[in-house]
């Protein structure tokens, strides 16, 4: 049976005036699904009880638990009502963890250590501080009164004896100084000891005290041994995971793209996961299930507003005011970006996972996908001293790629380095970049730009300019190359812009941005190859170029 936190008078909560026996369980987190933010957490525990009605209590639910959207199912007894406390929860008895009770008995071992430490240089120098007494009372009694008069034989002997005393309680105080701090320096190691003990708990106790309580009220016709299951959302930042991807391409008569999947997942619910069954889900349910409302667009005129008043001083102060016409406002409503396909897909890992909360990050390996692949250099000569390594590939794999800010990128089995991936919807394609070719140089020269009087152009409200791209290959092999190049483009008619390429182009407008041109060129080892463009425009005199 499922029942909801927000629905217990449904489930009959309380109505029952009868009173039940208190269980307390300790639960396990036994699954999680992780979604690309957020996250459904599932735990159980199991019971034991006689015939008759009984209150499970479970007060180990961390206090992030978003307890409206919590599902209760109860095996083995029948599920009379669900009540759930955020304040006020007794304390548990927390299972007591072993690798944590060692760091605290670590720690504790130390922290005695530095007081015996203490101690002994404490006694050290109380040495010191008896020393100084007697080098004190030798100081006073060479300076008595009752000495006046005595003989000269007296005051040798006392002198005699004072300064052997004061000698020997200096150096008893100095070497009772020394040896107090070479006690202390033990103290340097063991707080440095006590350090690194205490960041080791600190990783390890990564859990929260605040907890919430869960109380179920069950009825059992006999006695029974049963299992109760929790599912509930986290708040949404708490939980979540992101792609990470290897892009290995070879190159060759069959060029490959393969794409490495992996999931980077953390987790700061205020408890550590141990041995849980993970899924991976690329849904978003925090972002919303339902499609944008639109709303009517409803449009309207009105009469035009009549002349200002002409009125002055006090017959304009007691003018009627005038009536403005209203504001034409669109109502729109909040938009959110999803999956153009409608899918979400799940990667459920057969090998249980652990992860410490605020602490771990664990990177699973999900799969390969193998591409076929395009390879061709692109180059943009105005912008760059080399061409680049391209390739084109289309996502055959029925699933979505989701972007990624980490990607590796390996050619031929070389790093190269690691850049964003915008992700490729399923069917779709894209041009990946692979680093540039160093052989492939590339030159951009401004032959001649004039206006005016200058140059071929007489007029002043003309412009022309010719410019040269050249692309060398200077490596030991063959290449496609896809040179790149702008000219400007109007969107009004009195602004004429006319150009002229040599060789034409391949295509224009190219992934429909206005003004790109393409050359799709076969470039041969040692190889080089010029294109020329030229571009001139017009505009009316009174008018400026910007």
């Amino acid at each position: 049976m499922r029942c909801s936190a927000l629905v217990l008078a449904i489930c009959g909560l309380w109505t029952n005036p009868v009173l039940a026996d208190e269980v307390e369980l300790t639960s396990r987190v036994e699954a999680v699904t992780v979604f690309l933010e957020g996250g459904r957490v599932t735990r159980t525990a199991g019971f034991s009880v006689p015939a008759g009605t009984h209150d499970l209590i479970i007060r180990d639910i961390p206090d992030g638990a978003l307890m409206e959207t919590l599902a209760v199912r109860v095996d083995g007894a029948t599920l009379l009502g669900v009540t759930h406390r955020e304040d006020y929860v007794p304390p548990r008895d927390a299972a007591p963890d072993p690798r944590i009770e060692a760091a605290e008995a670590q720690i504790e071992t130390i922290e005695r250590r530095i007081e015996a430490v203490q101690d002994s240089a404490a006694r050290a120098r109380l040495a010191k501080e008896a020393a100084e007494i007697r080098i004190g009372f030798l100081t006073q009694l060479g300076r008595g009164e009752a000495l006046a008069g005595a003989g000269a034989d007296t005051l040798r002997a006392l002198s005699e004896m004072v300064g052997e005393d004061a000698f020997e309680a200096r150096q008893s105080a100095l070497e009772a100084e020394i040896a107090a701090r070479g006690i202390e320096r033990q103290l340097e190691d063991l707080e440095e000891e006590l350090e690194r003990a205490k960041l080791a708990l600190a990783a390890l106790d990564r859990e929260d005290e605040e907890r919430l309580q869960v109380t179920l009220r069950i009825s059992a016709e006999a006695a029974t041994d049963g299992t109760v299951s929790l599912e509930y959302l986290p708040y949404p930042d708490w939980i979540r995971w992101q792609p990470a991807y290897e892009l290995r391409l070879v190159r060759g008569a069959a060029a490959q793209l393969t794409v490495q999947r992996d999931a980077l997942i953390y987790q700061e619910t205020g408890e550590n996961w141990t041995d849980v069954r993970m899924t991976l889900s690329t849904a978003l349910p925090f972002v919303g299930v339902e499609p944008s409302y639109l709303h009517p667009k409803r449009r309207y005129i009105v009469p035009p507003a009549p002349p200002p008043s002409r009125k002055s001083g006090a017959d304009a102060l007691m003018a009627e005011p005038v009536a403005e016409a209203p504001m034409v406002v669109e109502e729109s409503s909040g938009i959110y970006a999803v999956d153009s396909n409608g899918l979400s897909f799940e990667y459920a890992f057969s090998d249980p996972v652990s992860l410490v909360s605020g602490a771990d990050v664990v990177r699973l390996q999900l799969d390969e996908i193998a591409l076929d692949a395009e390879v061709f250099a692109q180059a943009v000569p105005s912008a760059d001293d080399t061409a680049f390594l391209m390739a084109r590939v289309t996502n055959t794999s029925g699933e979505l790629l989701l972007e990624s800010v980490s990607a590796g990128r390996y050619v031929d089995g070389g790093f190269i380095g690691s850049d964003f991936f915008e992700g490729l919807a399923a069917g779709d394609e894209m041009e990946l970049p692979f680093g540039p070719i160093d052989g492939l140089r590339l030159a951009h020269d401004l032959i001649d730009r004039s206006s005016g009087d200058r140059g071929f152009i007489s007029k002043s409200n003309a412009e022309a300019t010719r410019e040269e791209f050249v692309v060398r290959n200077l490596t030991e092999e063959d290449w496609p190359v896809r040179v790149l190049a702008a000219v400007p483009y109007s969107e009004q008619d009195d602004l004429q812009i006319d150009w002229t390429a040599s060789p034409p182009p391949s295509e224009e407008d190219v992934d429909k941005r206005r003004g790109i041109l393409a050359w799709d060129l076969e470039l041969g080892a040692g190889e080089e190859t010029t294109i020329r463009l030229d571009t001139t425009l017009s505009w009316p005199e009174d008018m400026i170029l910007r």
